[in-house]
């Protein structure tokens, strides 16, 4: 075989990397599987990287509220938990929707009043390990509470920023 059929083009490209060309090239093959499975997966990389739309919490104005959603395929059982439900970890249920994916939705009607900017949460997830209090892997902020250390998500949404000027001309 010749030297460009097995060794990746990054230490083609650097004489300096030869000898990691081995640990280079594995690595390599380990993103191109990731790859492949993340495109599997979800369709492809770009909607990948926009899966905070679909996961984490967002609010839906059509139907008047904000749904939570949580990848956890190995879990028996999700509960949302936090300050605006003092902390009662049974309270909201989540409901197993699809490929690992819970949901559960809270109408403003019911949680506006509690559901506010930067009021604490997390997820109590229930599995084969035992249950446990975890930040949501789609959280927008995290905080650490000064006496106990312990971190936890905040509710965090902004307005969408309103530009004030045109686009400069090209």
């Amino acid at each position: 075989m010749a030297f460009t059929e097995t060794v990746p083009i990054l230490v083609q490209n650097n004489a300096e990397l030869i000898p990691y060309s081995e640990q280079i090239r594995q690595q390599s093959m380990r993103f191109e599987a990731k790859l492949h499975e993340i495109e599997a997966w979800s369709g492809g990389l770009n909607t990948f990287s926009q899966a905070y739309n679909f996961l984490g919490i967002n609010y839906d104005s059509q139907n008047k509220g904000w749904y939570m959603r949580e990848w956890a395929p190995n879990a028996w059982s999700l509960y949302l938990t936090g300050d605006f439900n003092f902390w009662n970890r049974t309270e909201l249920p989540f409901t197993l929707i699809a490929n690992g994916i819970w949901e559960i939705f809270l109408p403003e009607d019911i949680w506006a009043e509690r559901f506010k900017r930067n009021e604490k949460f997390k997820i109590t997830v229930n599995a084969r390990n035992g249950s446990h209090d975890r930040i949501p892997a789609f959280a927008q902020y995290v905080l650490q509470d000064e006496n106990t250390k312990d971190f936890s998500a905040c509710l965090y949404w902004q307005p969408k920023y309103a530009f004030q000027h045109s686009s400069p001309v090209k």
